[in-house]
């Protein structure tokens, strides 16, 4: 909860506002000075024409609440104030693949192709000049521009390096990598909040027993100038510690959204959940899911797995991605399977998922398909109609053999099943 108090010379309007925002959100408690412009003391309130159209409330634009220890962020900006039309949740859904599996090409020179995506891809659309900046999860992060959401339309590199992870020599929590598996922008002038999947690989010397391996865990990282440089803030979340020796251990591989129904942020990683009020995402806010309630500590208290609404436990796998999809007016996550196949599910509330569908099956014992992002060419990654693109990995031969960056178009039905052409 925030206070906000305005104060003016009355007489000399030309020389702006002076708001003084007093706020706890941020876990700190601090009070933080802002200077409004006289001529935009107020942002604009969307009001929606019909059942279908999202609803902005009006908030003071403008204000910008100091981080402290996580990312600075605009309690006013779209993000934490839109919200959906949720009366007539989808009972009954199903879909179709409209288009087969098709290549992405590597049309911007990404460095790390081979090894595209590796995670949840986040797509966000620069209102200054309308162009759509994407962010590709690797052991490194790359930022592309273009005109569309969907990464075979990016036109460049932007910037043409990395602007996170790497490997470091030392003895710390993402000596093995870091990199963005969400993107959220939180005010207009470019503040964005990062989630990463970090990784330690259990450095001695340099990497001779890790094998690969890691001690993964999620981390914090923010940017000020639309997601070209980033700071980092630390890990917010793992699971246990880290062992004496080599062993897949911890837990990353997540997407994290904000959930607009109970205004917070929600991550999905370990086929489980967690949830922070803050919405400058700092680690001591996050609490982990118990089976009932989000209560355990962020860091080393364990996590329980979600079940559906038989009580059963989720397919197992990783890697989710979410989005809000209008069409359905549900929560719609898709994740790989340790199996090889790519799960669909929905939600009307976070984390009540429904039993999870194979959206793509594999055709082989061996074939994995992993690292799964829904992306509409509309609405990018966290909004998405009827008809959506599906990117992912695919490994035709196991995890150990070349893989290829692919897409398929689907589109969604309020039926059992989709009406053949």
């Amino acid at each position: 909860d925030f206070s906000i108090r305005f104060t003016s010379d009355g007489k000399k309007q030309s020389k702006g506002m002076k708001c003084t925002v007093k706020c706890t959100d941020d876990g700190s408690g601090s009070e933080t000075t802002t200077d409004l412009p006289s001529s935009s003391t107020k942002s604009t309130s969307t009001t929606p024409t019909t059942s279908t159209t999202p609803t902005t409330t009006t908030t003071p634009a403008s204000i910008l609440i100091n981080g402290g220890g996580g990312c600075s962020y605009n309690p006013g900006f779209e993000l934490f104030r839109t919200s959906y039309p949720d009366g007539n949740p989808a009972r009954r859904w199903s879909f179709s693949v409209l288009s087969p599996a098709q290549t992405v090409a590597n049309t911007v020179g990404w460095p790390t192709y081979s090894w595209m995506p590796d995670g949840h891809l986040s797509a966000i659309k620069d209102n200054r000049t309308g162009e759509w900046m994407i962010f590709y999860p690797n052991h490194q992060s790359y930022r592309t521009l273009g005109p569309s959401p969907l990464p075979d339309k990016s036109r460049i590199l932007s910037p043409s390096d990395y602007i996170i992870g790497g490997k470091i020599e030392a003895n710390v929590y993402n000596n093995g990598g870091m990199w963005l598996m969400s993107v959220h922008q939180t005010d207009p002038s470019g503040h964005m909040v990062g989630f990463a999947h970090t990784e330690d690989q259990f450095y001695d010397n340099g990497f001779p027993s890790a094998g690969g391996r890691a001690f993964k865990s999620v981390a914090l990282a923010c940017s000020t100038d639309f997601g070209r440089s980033w700071s980092i803030k630390g890990r917010i979340l793992t699971l246990g510690e880290k062992p004496a020796l080599p062993a897949w251990s911890g837990t990353g591989d997540q997407d994290v959204v904000w959930d607009w129904k109970n205004k917070r942020w929600y991550m999905g990683t370990y086929m489980s959940a967690a949830v922070s009020y803050n919405k400058n995402g700092e680690q001591s806010s996050w609490k982990k899911w118990d089976g009932a309630n989000f209560t355990r500590d962020s860091l080393v208290e364990d996590m329980t797995k979600l079940r559906d609404q038989n009580g059963l436990i989720l397919q197992p796998g990783a890697n989710p991605s979410i989005h809000w999809n209008r069409y359905l007016e549900t929560w719609m996550m898709v994740y790989h399977g340790w199996n090889g196949n790519i799960y669909i599910t929905t939600a009307r509330d976070l984390p009540w998922f429904e039993t999870p569908r194979i959206l793509v099956q594999k055709e082989t014992f061996v074939e994995k398909n992993w690292y799964p992002t829904l992306i509409s060419w509309r609405y990018g990654d966290r909004l998405a109609g009827r008809t959506m693109f599906l990117y992912y990995r695919y490994f035709p031969t196991g995890t150990g053999g070349v893989a290829y960056f692919k897409k398929m178009k689907i589109q969604l039905c309020r039926d059992d099943e989709c009406p053949t052409a």
